[in-house]
């Protein structure tokens, strides 16, 4: 509980600061400081990207393995079950 001196004191600051309104930093007030922008940069469009189908891409290098093979070969796994899922 507040003394009689602390509670005035309390009551004072707080009409103060209500007479006084929002307090807004002078960097603020200006439009941005370096940490914030002024405004909502736009977001670009996506960059362009050459979609190649492997299958029927000219420059594909076909001897390359792929798949089980490549497994099989660069790590040595092996097939130990399949499951059928239809």
């Amino acid at each position: 509980m507040m003394t009689g001196t602390g509670l005035a004191a309390a009551r004072s600051a707080a009409r103060a600061a209500a007479q006084a309104g929002p307090r807004v930093p002078a960097a603020r007030q200006g439009g941005g400081s370096a940490g914030w922008p002024s405004a909502i940069p736009k977001r670009g469009s996506a960059p362009d990207t050459d979609d190649v189908d492997p299958l029927n891409d000219a420059d594909a290098d076909v001897d390359e393995l792929s798949g089980m093979a490549l497994l099989q070969r660069e790590l040595g796994a092996q097939v130990i079950g399949e499951i059928d899922h239809s």
